[in-house]
């Protein structure tokens, strides 16, 4: 199916709605450089969760769990890619501690749907403190 531009969002193909991606994917365990509903880290679930939504994303296997200057190191090398937007669907949330980034979650049906070691795959308000340093982008 072919990639077509939402009005002032990211490019879009035909899915299922956001409750339902949300729905599917919470309580996914959280296994480290998981890529599959069997078990994801932070950065497999923003890629499975774009793509189930219908939203394109980049893949890097740099990206990967192992330590905060690796992750934060692959995420900045792909930001010019990226642009810089405020909270919206399909939206992909950093959270950043200085100018490390260490953590990454995806805006859908109005929160943050996330994985970490000890919740698994979660759906958190927008406003959650986890995300209290979000930057929110999307991919070009």
């Amino acid at each position: 199916m072919p990639l077509t531009p939402s009005r002032g969002g990211p490019l879009r193909v035909a899915a299922p709605d956001a409750a339902s991606v949300v729905n599917a994917l919470v309580g996914t365990p959280y296994v480290g450089l998981g890529r599959t509903r069997a078990g994801l880290d932070c950065y497999g679930l923003v890629l499975l969760a774009l793509g189930m939504a219908g939203y394109r994303a980049p893949y890097d296997p740099m990206i990967a769990p192992g330590s905060i200057r690796r992750v934060s190191q692959g995420f900045a090398q792909h930001l010019p890619e990226w642009t810089q937007c405020e909270p919206r669907e399909g939206a992909v949330a950093l959270c950043v501690a200085g100018e490390a980034i260490y953590h990454a979650g995806v805006v859908l049906a109005g929160g943050i749907l996330h994985a970490n070691k000890p919740r698994g795959v979660e759906h958190v308000r927008l406003k959650d403190s986890t995300f209290f340093n979000a930057e929110f982008y999307t991919w070009l």
